[in-house]
């Protein structure tokens, strides 16, 4: 059995690819999505910004809630703009009608902060664009290249409270999607000492790995991002190779 942890919509559509697929599997999102109020401050601090200044927006979630603004968010177009993942950045893109830059590979802090755009950023001011936490690597790093780094809050995450015993009564030897440490130290909370040993977690980064083995998971597969395709492909390979 796959377990399906990322939120909608994104959760239901790799559930509807991979049961395309004929694998068995269940969407079981550990929080949802909503706007935050923080969205109505983003104009105000775009405004601010001088020419060549940055915007970073992390995720699609980002893009999604800013579409659901009440009023509709003006991008200057003599700023910088950049995105974790190739996604994100061709939903941004279409939203600001100007390139958006992400790195080609991996889809994580680690690879965008190696792109030529964002060495030489002394004196430059960065608004990251992001959920209710999270990407501290990312400013820290831009910090200490000399950047005045801000986050603008655009969605929060709510826990969906299930009964520990649901969560529990999950195959021991499920095979987990996980695409964010939030998720991760909640599914923790819920799961049994067994489960946590025998269970299979798809990871979507270096950091969300390093944290579940630290949890004690045992079986932890890391692929480069959170892509629907790239997770897909890589639970069918596990599903070929007989280990789903």
């Amino acid at each position: 059995m796959i377990i399906i942890t990322r939120p909608s919509p994104y959760g239901e559509e790799l559930l509807n690819c991979l049961k395309h697929a004929g694998l068995s599997a269940r969407h079981i999102p550990l929080f949802t999505i909503e706007p935050s109020i923080s969205i109505n401050n983003l104009q105000g601090k775009l405004d601010t910004l001088s020419e060549h200044d940055m915007v970073i927006a992390v995720s699609p979630q980002v893009i999604n809630c800013l579409e659901q603004s009440a009023e509709p968010i003006q991008f200057p177009m003599a700023l910088n703009y950049a995105a974790i993942g190739q996604k994100t950045a061709q939903l941004l893109q279409k939203k600001i009608g100007q390139t958006v830059i992400y790195p080609s590979m991996d889809e994580n802090s680690e690879a965008l902060l190696t792109l030529s755009a964002l060495q030489k950023v002394a004196g430059k001011r960065i608004l990251i664009l992001r959920g209710n936490n999270g990407r501290e690597l990312l400013a820290s790093i831009l910090q200490s290249r000399g950047a005045q780094v801000e986050y603008v809050e655009c969605y929060q995450r709510r826990h969906i409270d299930y009964p520990a015993k649901e969560i529990q009564s999950w195959p021991k030897r499920a095979t987990i999607t996980m695409t964010n440490i939030d998720s991760l130290l909640r599914l923790n909370e819920l799961v049994t000492p067994s489960q946590r040993s025998l269970s299979k977690l798809v990871v979507t980064s270096p950091r969300i790995a390093n944290k579940a083995r630290q949890l004690g998971w045992l079986n932890v597969i890391q692929v480069d991002s959170a892509n629907n395709q790239i997770l897909f492909k890589m639970l069918v390979t596990l599903c070929h190779n007989g280990r789903v």
